[in-house]
């Protein structure tokens, strides 16, 4: 048998100053309309459960669960926490169930777990770490590791070659890292300019692209 319930089904009331304990007042799976201060909202759903402690209940929404049916719970689930102060009236909706099978409606599915997909996610975290720190220059100006980055975003495959950028092993970008030091990749070392160093459209194409990305850079932080 469950605990006894000050309410019947359909009976409202106040229950601001009742002494009773609240996990008796609004037991697990009975379903309440509560009218709420201060602008007398409205709301219905299941006690979830109830915190004692701070005097508040946790409220699933309409729809979700009833003290019959089986809730539709997931990691997505949306509880109402309400204070019991803030209860102007509550209305008793229908009774908790006195089974002892019905608080495991209330548990949350839980879904096999593979040791393959936790060992992948592992690998892929590991390697993210590896990339991210291979992307790191403490040698170069942190404006420089700004550029770096937005091109690794932009296009995937960018290295250091001390402190030169190289990005699809064709184009390079040398200090200070400005939109007029993109050249392409095995020019010297001089600030050329990428129209200059330019020989077919495809390059063309690309150094005015790696261009675009460097000046996207916002310089302001490092100045």
């Amino acid at each position: 048998m469950g605990p006894q319930q000050d309410h019947d089904a359909g009976s409202k009331s106040n229950d601001n100053n009742n002494s009773t304990p609240l996990y008796v007042r609004y037991p697990v799976l009975s379903v309440w309309e509560f009218v709420l201060n201060p602008n007398q909202t409205q709301v219905q759903g299941t006690v979830y459960c109830v915190n004692v402690p701070s005097q508040t209940i946790w409220l699933l929404p309409v729809g979700v669960a009833t003290a019959t049916d089986t809730p539709h719970l997931n990691d997505t689930t949306e509880l109402r926490l309400i204070h019991v102060k803030a209860i102007a009236q509550s209305k008793l909706l229908q009774p908790a169930p006195t089974s002892p099978e019905s608080s495991k409606r209330l548990q949350l599915p839980t879904e096999p777990v593979s040791l393959k997909a936790l060992q992948d996610r592992e690998r892929r975290a590991l390697r993210q770490a590896e990339e991210s720190f291979l992307h790191m220059n403490d040698k170069v100006s942190p404006e420089g590791q700004e550029v770096f980055d937005r091109l690794v975003k932009a296009c995937g495959q960018v290295a250091w070659k001390q402190n030169i950028i190289v990005v699809l092993n064709s184009i390079q970008v040398v200090p200070p890292y400005l939109p007029e030091n993109v050249q392409l990749w095995g020019s010297n070392n001089k600030k050329t300019s990428s129209a200059a160093a330019a020989t077919t459209g495809t390059q063309q194409e690309g150094l005015e692209r790696v261009q675009k990305i460097v000046a996207s850079v916002d310089r302001s932080a490092f100045h």
